[in-house]
């Protein structure tokens, strides 16, 4: 089987983002409803530790239920909505897991974890959606785009020693909400990394909510 339209940060499962939480640099601001990386002695003011948070519950599992139903889209958020009113309580998801998504320790894991969940149901061709330049290491710096193509690149291989049909085909995406410049960047980009990778570049796209942000010149 084949997969269409899968986001690299909407696609893992919520379980995967709960095991993330019991890394010590995990941290959570219940005021803002973020989740962010702390690395080395890194502190923000409002940031709690998830792992030290978590030892004032009676049990793990009453933590980790306030964690999900924070990450989950819940029925109270969709049920009998509009479309709109739905984006409303859709958008800040993305907000609320991003940084651990852009960390590249962790987005190795979400990643492989998608990709091997995909496999492992007989859907070989996954079409999946990426926003590139976004990845930070241990000092915050930008992982290269030649360097991030080919980490996701690296974890197909590997499942395909397995599963030697599977295959990825990313779409590399930008927000219409940041402007034309976000658009040129992620274009830039694909030229770049379709000198290396061109098996791996499918395609480009504009995301946001259609509806209600304005259209790129």
């Amino acid at each position: 089987g084949a997969l269409h339209h899968i986001h690299t940060t909407a696609s893992p499962s919520v379980e995967e983002y709960i095991k993330l939480t019991y890394d010590p640099c995990v941290a959570f601001n219940e005021r803002e409803g973020l989740f962010k990386v702390l690395l080395g002695k890194e502190q923000l003011d409002g940031y709690l530790k998830c792992t030290e948070v978590r030892n004032f519950y009676k049990t793990a599992q009453e933590y980790d239920d306030i964690l999900r139903e924070a990450i989950l889209l819940t029925d109270k958020q969709t049920k009998g909505l509009e479309s709109h009113d739905i984006w409303k309580g859709f958008q800040p998801k993305f907000a609320r897991v991003g940084d651990l998504c852009k960390y590249v320790k962790f987005f190795k894991k979400l990643l492989r974890s998608t990709l091997e969940a995909c496999a492992s149901q007989n859907i070989l061709v996954v079409e999946l959606r990426h926003t590139t330049g976004c990845l930070f290491d241990d000092d915050r710096g930008t992982i290269d785009i030649l360097d991030e193509i080919g980490l996701i690149e690296e974890i197909q291989n590997d499942i395909r020693k397995q599963y030697p049909y599977f295959r990825v085909m990313l779409i590399l995406t930008c927000y219409k909400i940041v402007g034309p410049s976000h658009a040129k960047k992620i274009l830039g980009h694909i030229q770049k990394a379709n000198l290396k990778y061109p098996h791996l570049i499918a395609g480009f796209d504009a995301v946001n909510e259609e509806e209600f942000t304005p259209q790129l010149d």
